[in-house]
């Protein structure tokens, strides 16, 4: 049986994917990765196995032997600081302890590696995308001032999982999704260079994670992901059989 294991597992999109990923077509094992205890039955209510710990505290090769243990074929890092805790746990959790979890991917002989990210990380001194209009803009100027912390802490931790990839061999892929609502899921994205200004449903990010879990040909593909008119399926393959990469050339 198809084994994932995914790192933050008690936050709302994690939550969504544990449920896709445990029933068919995907009818996973799943492992859900989490902090506090009191989470632990909504986990295994969704038909997985619950696995508490911090990945704050962890180390690289201590994270190493909890991925060792569950068997696990594919990782997902779904975990961040949420605005908890000020600038400093934004760092330790969304850029740091990211960083340990491709270092413990590696180390534990796993390849393929998902990595949760959002829309227009990259590295602003460079031009803006060239797709991007004025609205585009104007949301990343939004965005990157009222998220500096948590933006440049995910571009750190993604642009380490892209250079640093020679090292670690992993097959990652970088899903990165704009503003997340709790609107029930249509089924429906729009996935590559796409415009980034409409909120998506949590539950239509978990859809196209699971369908990247699924597919190993988004391998090396980084891609933004807002509410559309294509499948979840079609457009994941879409963006396969392009091999997206939206952060080339902007960190």
């Amino acid at each position: 049986m198809p084994t994932t294991l995914i790192l933050g597992g008690s936050g709302k999109v994690a939550l969504h994917l544990t449920r896709i990923l445990t029933q068919p077509p995907y009818s996973h094992k799943v492992f859900s990765l989490i902090r506090s205890q009191d989470k632990a039955s909504q986990i295994r209510a969704l038909n997985a196995e619950p696995l508490v710990n911090s990945l704050e505290d962890l180390s690289a090769s201590q994270l190493a032997d909890v991925i060792k243990s569950t068997s696990a074929s594919t990782i997902v890092w779904a975990a961040g600081a949420g605005g908890k805790g000020g600038a400093a746990r934004t760092k330790a959790v969304d850029r740091d302890a990211a960083v340990r979890a491709m270092d413990a991917t590696a180390q534990a002989g796993v390849k393929r590696f998902i990595m949760v990210s959002a829309v227009d990380i990259r590295d602003r001194s460079k031009p803006a995308p060239e797709w991007y209009n004025d609205d585009d803009k104007a949301k990343s100027d939004k965005m990157w001032e009222a998220l500096a912390s948590y933006c440049q802490a995910k571009l750190v931790a993604d642009v380490e999982l892209v250079t640093g990839n020679e090292k670690r061999g992993l097959v990652y892929t970088i899903v990165r999704p704009s503003t997340l609502s709790d609107e029930k899921g249509t089924g429906k994205v729009e996935a590559g260079k796409v415009h980034i200004g409409q909120p998506i449903s949590r539950e239509d990010v978990a859809a196209v994670i699971a369908a990247c879990v699924g597919f190993e040909g988004t391998g090396g593909c980084v891609f933004d992901v807002v509410p559309g008119e294509t499948g979840v399926e079609e457009a994941v393959r879409g963006v396969a059989k392009e091999k997206v990469d939206v952060f080339e050339g902007r960190y």
